[in-house]
């Protein structure tokens, strides 16, 4: 868009560039701060005038060379922690959002939380209804459920994440596109966008870092950004937990979910375990991909060991056929977390056309706002100046499952969903290392929510013979892909499907317990969609729809270990 001076630069602009810089995504403090130290033009503020760019302009480059202090903690620099609930009220009101809109975000998000935070939830619930509204135009009878609705949130939010550790909140920025790339926003126009007043556009301060999971969009040095994340570490740092009577094995529990939780939820699920603390880790420490979850579990500590041959450890590791196609100034070296969802096609023409036009050498700044959507998208470079999301092969390497281990499925949108909800198997065969001294002649599991097996595959590569596997899952496609792993790696024990686990009534179990004689493991991760930091639209806990199935997963151990004790 070409822009021209509207020749009514006269007046203060202040104001309306307040506006117009917060909606971009900087910090208001920040702004603050620039504005008063940068010599701003006189302008009508009308965002087509040259004048009025040329001052966004001077305020983002002050705003981009602030350093912070070495060491400084990331949630410290943010808006400042001390406004109170009125004031923060007050500001995002000026930025234009209603009253409604800032009392939803306040009940969802916490009266504590930051006001970045606040704003972020607002705009993607603002932007996911703007993409609702062109959807439904165009197939009405179409329904999409709470997984399409996070992707399609991700997909056109300019927002950062939303990260809440165990014990502590932490405010992780995410860089996002502008100029040559501002058109990859999705179905909606950048012009009505920018009329609406709630198309955000961030950018990175000292530098670019890697966009979640969970968004799982975790950092490069993520494992040092979480409360209690570690990983080849974990058996030194819980040497001295306590575990009550209660929750002592056999049998053994082992559950998973999403290190980022909303609301202090993990102090929930300790609850509910009896006082029983997660071990937080992230898998890259184990692969070549950040996936960032924490683990409720009693099981032993010694005996833990890596599991050889190790999994590929970096991309070019896991890819050595794109190394050769990967530009020098991308310098990942771990993929983000995997999701459920496949990347949008529009990203991937975007980053090619900028490539093409730059003749495959785009200057740096544009290098690092393409570095950005590839972190953000999981992206592989698979020809020079093409990118492609991952395959369901890649991900599976990953992952450490074998290629093709999910082929059975029913097509490719459900291999996502499966590998995206799946555990990483060389983390969980790390901790499950622990059990092989014990178990050596053959173990008894109550698998449950178990997927594509994930949990079945890391006992198999920690050495552990599986005497019998009960597997709970309402997926037969799901089911399939076990079956047909069951039986192309040759395994001489038990295995048998159930489909729901509210069907595991106190009948049912002491059935079940009668008839294995007893349980040695009971092991799963309950659903996350209510959860996920990439969920924007319905994350509200273990109180929603699909993650309140987590309360499935203490009640059936319980039960478990209450009719093996009689």
């Amino acid at each position: 868009m070409s822009m021209e001076c509207c020749s009514l630069c006269v007046g203060d602009p202040e104001d309306v560039l307040k506006h117009y810089m917060c909606n971009m995504g900087y910090e208001y403090s920040k702004i603050l701060l620039a504005i008063e130290s940068c010599e701003i033009e006189n302008c009508s503020g009308l965002p087509d005038c040259v004048c009025f760019q040329k001052s966004v302009c001077h305020l983002v480059d002050f705003i981009d060379s602030l350093v912070e202090p070495e060491g400084k903690n990331p949630a410290s620099s943010s808006t400042p922690q001390h406004l109170n609930n009125d004031t923060k009220k007050n500001m995002l009101s000026d930025m234009g959002y209603t009253a409604d809109e800032i009392s939803h975000a306040v009940q969802i998000c916490g009266d504590s939380c930051d006001i970045d935070i606040l704003v972020d939830f607002m705009h993607a619930k603002s932007a996911y209804k703007e993409e609702m509204q062109v959807l439904n135009s165009r197939t009405p009878e179409a329904e999409i459920d709470d997984e399409e609705a996070a992707s399609i949130s991700q997909h056109i939010s300019k927002a950062g994440k939303i990260t809440m550790s165990y014990n502590n909140q932490m405010r992780q920025s995410s860089s996002e596109s502008d100029g040559e790339l501002d058109t990859w926003i999705g179905s909606t126009s950048s012009s009505s966008s920018w009329k609406s007043g709630k198309l955000k556009r961030k950018r990175i301060i000292n530098g670019i870092s890697s966009v979640d999971e969970d968004e799982c969009t975790e950092s490069n040095n993520s494992s040092q950004n979480i409360s209690g994340m570690h990983g080849l570490r974990g058996g030194s740092m819980l040497q001295n937990r306590v575990i009550s009577s209660a929750m002592r094995g056999p049998p053994y529990c082992y559950f998973e979910n999403v290190a980022l939780m909303p609301k202090n939820e993990w102090e929930t699920i300790t609850r509910f375990f009896n006082g029983l603390k997660p071990e937080f880790v992230d898998s890259a420490e184990f692969s070549a991909c950040h996936r960032q979850r924490g683990y409720v579990h009693n099981l032993p500590i010694e005996g833990r060991e890596v599991i050889y041959p190790r999994s590929p450890m970096t991309i070019q590791e896991a890819f050595p056929g794109k190394a050769k196609f990967r530009p020098y100034w991308d310098t990942r070296t771990k993929m983000n977390c995997i999701n459920t969802v496949r990347s949008p096609s529009t990203v991937c023409k975007e980053i090619a056309d900028t490539m093409s036009k730059y003749d495959n050498e785009p200057p740096l700044h544009v290098q690092k706002r393409i570095l950005c959507l590839l972190k953000k998208f999981n992206l592989l470079w698979v020809n020079p100046g093409l990118v492609a999301p991952l395959e369901p092969v890649e991900m599976e390497i990953l992952l450490g499952f074998d290629e093709e281990h999910t082929r059975g499925a029913s097509s490719m949108t459900e291999r996502y969903k499966a590998l995206g909800n799946t555990f990483q198997v060389d983390t969980v065969a790390y901790h499950m290392t622990a059990l092989r001294s014990l178990y050596h002649h053959g173990i008894k599991v109550l698998s449950l929510f178990s997927g594509i097996g994930g949990a079945e595959v890391a006992l198999h590569r920690a050495g552990i013979p599986l005497k019998v596997v009960v597997a709970v899952e309402g997926n037969s496609r799901r089911n399939e892909v076990l079956e047909s792993w069951w039986k192309r790696t040759g395994q001489t024990g038990r295995l048998v499907h159930i489909s729901d686990v509210a069907t595991l009534t106190h009948d049912v179990l002491f059935a079940l317990v009668q008839e294995v004689n007893g349980f040695d493991l009971v092991i799963g991760g309950s659903p996350c969609n209510n959860l996920t930091g990439s969920n924007r639209v319905t994350r509200v806990g273990l109180e929603g729809e699909h993650s309140r199935l987590f309360f499935e997963f203490p009640r059936i151990y319980n039960l478990v270990k209450q009719l093996q004790a009689q």
